[in-house]
């Protein structure tokens, strides 16, 4: 198989309710799909899932789900909480094989794909949902729907902004408190605790 899309016109895809669905019902009218690696039991997948769902509604784009779960009835019950996702059949060995062609080592992962051609729009997905409410729109246009770097420095200077003013706030509130002790704090955590990459749960531990 070429790419992801083609392999996923040929395998077994079920709706939210777990019913075989022929490729037409996921790809008519299709302009863009996600393929998404998932599980229930991965905190940071449940996380992100319920905010993709948003993100596609009322879109041309469609999400196929992979999952990881440990079982199919985990699969159907994590599954039926979005009717705005299809899945590859859980029995299917396709889902180990689009896992393999994505290059996916860690959950949540979601990449786009043109539906026709099969080509790349996005392997950062994840990144797109998270800052950009209109991304999916932008992806039915072949667009990766990231914004730009203008933007996301903007945001990250909001983000310290409110951080320091939370933090100035807890100081004024509790006048025994010192920059220094929380300074001391965050250390002596980051060295008793190495910090992984946040949300990323790995698939190879």
């Amino acid at each position: 198989m070429s790419n992801p899309v083609t392999l996923l016109r040929n395998c077994p895809l079920v709706n939210s309710k777990a019913e075989r669905v022929a490729a037409a019902e996921v790809f008519d009218d299709c302009r863009a799909v996600v393929l998404y690696l998932t599980a229930s039991w991965c905190p940071p997948c449940r996380k992100f899932s319920p905010q993709l769902a948003a993100a596609v509604r009322d879109t041309s784009v469609k999400v196929v789900m992979l999952s990881a779960d440990r079982s199919e009835d985990e699969f159907k019950a994590y599954l039926a909480q979005y009717p705005e996702f299809f899945a590859v059949q859980y029995t299917s060995e396709a889902r180990q094989a689009l896992q393999r062609m994505m290059g996916a080592s860690m959950m949540p992962t979601a990449h786009v794909y043109n539906a026709d051609t099969g080509a790349i729009v996005t392997t950062w997905a994840r990144v797109a949902v998270t800052t950009n409410p209109k991304c999916a729109k932008q992806w039915e246009s072949g667009s990766s729907g990231l914004l730009s770097f203008g933007v996301l420095r903007l945001l990250a200077v909001v983000s310290a902004v409110v951080l320091l003013a939370g933090s100035f706030l807890y100081y004024i509130v509790s006048p025994s408190a010192s920059p220094l002790q929380s300074t001391h704090t965050v250390r002596s955590l980051s060295r008793d605790r190495p910090v992984r990459p946040p949300g990323d749960t790995n698939l190879e531990r």
